[in-house]
């Protein structure tokens, strides 16, 4: 076998390999856009922002031990499949009249340009979230949703669970 057919094979193999790393890249995406993400991890956007992703990781740790609830460090520490992702939750305000006005706020968490870990999704959103949800009656984290729709196209979007 001579170098050039050497060549051809070594390409084909490496195309095919790419081939079927996308499909399942896609194929991970699309299962990931169908359920809900972190629905067992409990978090309060009324707790103090963590420093960093890896200090999130040890206060949600703690936080799980004092509510007395199981805690899956792997779920947080995981790289997830999206490189960016818009999530989106709302919060109330009462105007003078009385009546509570609910305001929807995206947080873009992402550059496109690398795999996010969730426990770097989570603390992007209460880093962003902190200052609206931590005296909201609604500032428990349950999780996020895929949303039916994309809030800007080519970029999942997921709805932040609260819970009060």
């Amino acid at each position: 076998m001579n170098a050039v057919s050497r060549a051809v094979i070594v390409g084909l193999v490496v195309g095919l390999f790419l081939v079927e790393a996308n499909h399942l890249f896609t194929q991970k995406g699309n299962q990931l856009k169908s359920k809900v993400l972190l629905p067992d991890t409990a978090w309060s956007f009324a707790q103090p922002i963590p420093a960093s992703p890896e200090l999130l990781i040890e206060a949600v740790e703690k936080y799980h031990a004092s509510i007395k609830c199981p805690f899956d460090k792997g779920a947080l520490t995981a790289l997830s499949p999206l490189t960016k992702v818009d999530l989106e939750y709302d919060y109330a305000i009462q105007r003078s009249s009385g009546e509570w006005e609910h305001i929807p706020v995206v947080v873009r968490v992402g550059d496109g340009t690398r795999s996010l870990s969730y426990a770097e999704i989570l603390w992007k959103l209460h880093s962003a979230a902190h200052e609206h949800l931590h005296d909201q009656d609604h500032h428990y984290f349950e999780g996020l949703a895929p949303k039916e729709k994309d809030i800007n196209p080519g970029v999942p979007a997921y709805e932040v669970y609260l819970g009060s």
